[in-house]
């Protein structure tokens, strides 16, 4: 049996397979025809019948603009939709190849510098984009963005041309594959997320300090070359220090999935917004899906503004506690609680690295003293309180028998609820705080969804489990979604039990400390 995250990704994969090739059908067909087939082959997809829409518009436009382009440049026929019109041609000291590529601003070919014989790619910018100066303005941007960045981790521009009308960028050629393409394959081993997070970070930091915001990073724009070295493509939505906006404010620019809350509701985007969006594909690396996917643009966008995310452990048990942080704080709605900069989120990850904690409070030696040191993590905790609510009698008896020994050594203190309600209640009476609240979700008065509910409006010094019906994901994501910080299913496995308890009491120990720290940093 797959993992779900699995599911979900290999659901992805499909729908876009699903998507080209309707749209290659539908290319087939007259304008007449398409409507009735895009009804009877999405049915009640309207996302799907939307997505297929959206590309054959974006062909026709194209058709119709390079098939002018031919006539007025004597080049012949056209036929093939890829619109490799300029392949076989030369210019400038450029010999044109195949169409090697496409995105959302551009068409891209490998082609040959003649003088220096060496491979390159050369980007012409996208017919549809072809007669709007906006456009134009931006594509250019990208160019003088990239080309006054020389850093091993962005790709190098060599040169801005102009060809018939159309801007060209000249740039090197890279042999590999995009971030995106490896992504598809699954997450990623945690030492390479490392790896490439701190990649491209370095390729930010560089951009960064040259006043350069990237503002459509995504795995698409990331290319991976030889010996896994990583290089950011694509400045074409990069705002210069200093320079005017082309667009007009509020206009929504990136990619809805990987866009920061400020860019999704038409706000300035600055660095913060990159960190976001490097968050968004450290969390994807991490678990293989996205931190806010929906059915449709709106709906992603949507989550994006306003919901929460699955905590990474949610998806992935076994993640190193200090990289679930860089994770979380990369991803804050208020940029004002994320990274204040690229350098903070490269530092904290090379903590992670080492094998280190992160957001360590820095004090100087002067400011306490050695007894009163906070670089110290305080000791283990000896004894584990649970709070298990629970309408069910049964399960009190089964963890009670199952836990015993523990239960009567006093490692373990374990109190039971029969609802949300009581749960409350019993957190807010008590005189010494919960460690791990274990709850059900289907419960009668007040369920696990409600309880959740209430424990997130206040910071709470413990972490919460949930327990639900085997199989029943719906509910689960739903409680992460709310903050729950990992999930078990009916019928229990202890195994597993202990091993999330076990995982579950280093999170809380970490929780407490940085609670610990900042009240005492307060102090002085």
């Amino acid at each position: 049996m797959l993992p779900n995250n699995l599911y979900l990704v290999i659901g992805i994969v499909d729908k876009k397979k699903k998507i080209e090739e309707l749209t290659r059908s539908s290319l087939e067909l007259s304008p007449e025809e398409r409507a009735s087939f895009l009804d009877e082959a999405c049915g009640d997809d309207s996302g799907l019948k939307d997505a297929v829409q959206e590309k054959v518009d974006e062909y026709e436009e194209a058709r119709q603009y390079f098939a002018g382009l031919s006539e007025r440049l004597g080049l012949g026929g056209l036929g093939d939709p890829k619109f490799s019109v300029f392949e076989g041609q030369t210019f400038n000291k450029y010999e044109i190849g195949a169409l090697i590529g496409q995105g959302g601003m551009g068409m891209v070919y490998k082609a040959t510098d003649t003088q220096l014989g060496r491979p390159v790619a050369l980007k012409f910018l996208s017919a549809r984009f072809a007669e709007d100066e906006g456009a134009n303005t931006r594509f250019k941007r990208e160019a003088q963005a990239a080309a006054s960045l020389n850093h091993p981790n962005v790709l190098t521009v060599y040169d801005i041309l102009e060809y018939e009308g159309l801007s060209v960028i000249a740039m090197e050629y890279l042999d590999g594959v995009t971030l995106q393409d490896v992504l598809e394959e699954g997450p990623l081993e945690i030492d390479r997320v490392i790896t490439y997070a701190t990649q491209i970070a370095k390729g930010l930091e560089t951009a960064h300090r040259s006043g350069i915001v990237h503002r459509d990073l995504k795995p698409a724009n990331v290319m991976e070359v030889k010996n896994g070295m990583l290089k950011i493509l694509d400045f074409g939505m990069a705002k210069l220090r200093d320079a005017s906006l082309v667009t007009k404010e509020g206009t929504l620019m990136g990619t809805v999935a990987y866009m920061s809350p400020e860019q999704a509701t038409g706000g300035e985007a600055d660095g913060r917004s990159d960190i976001w969006s490097l968050g968004a594909i450290v969390y994807q690396m991490l678990t293989g899906q996205l931190p806010f996917w929906g059915e449709n643009y709106h709906s992603t966008l949507y989550r994006v503004i306003n919901e929460p995310f699955i905590p990474v452990t949610g998806l992935r048990p076994g993640i190193p506690p200090a990289l679930v942080h860089v994770v979380n704080k990369a991803l804050e709605k208020d940029r004002e609680r994320r990274y204040t900069s690229i350098d903070a989120f490269l530092d904290d990850l090379n903590q992670v690295g080492k094998g280190k904690d992160v957001e360590r409070p820095v004090v100087s030696v002067q400011a306490v003293s050695q007894n009163e040191s906070l670089l110290e993590l305080p000791a283990d905790l000896e004894v584990i309180r649970f709070l298990v609510v629970d309408d069910e009698p049964d399960v009190e008896l089964l963890i009670r028998q199952q836990f015993k020994r523990k239960i009567r050594a006093g490692d373990w203190v374990m109190e039971f609820a029969e609802n949300g309600a009581v749960a409350l209640e019993m957190i807010e009476d008590a005189e010494e705080d919960f460690h791990i609240v274990l709850t059900d979700l289907n419960m009668p008065i007040m369920d696990g969804h409600a309880l959740l509910a209430e424990l997130a409006k206040k910071e709470r010094p413990f972490k919460t489990l949930v327990l639900s019906a085997f199989g029943d994901m719906r509910n689960v994501r739903s409680a992460m979604n709310l903050g729950a910080y990992d999930f078990l299913f009916k019928p229990i496995d202890f195994g597993d039990f202990e091993k999330t308890i076990e995982k579950t009491i280093r999170e809380v120990q970490s929780l407490r400390f940085t609670q610990e720290t900042r009240k005492r940093l307060w102090t002085f």
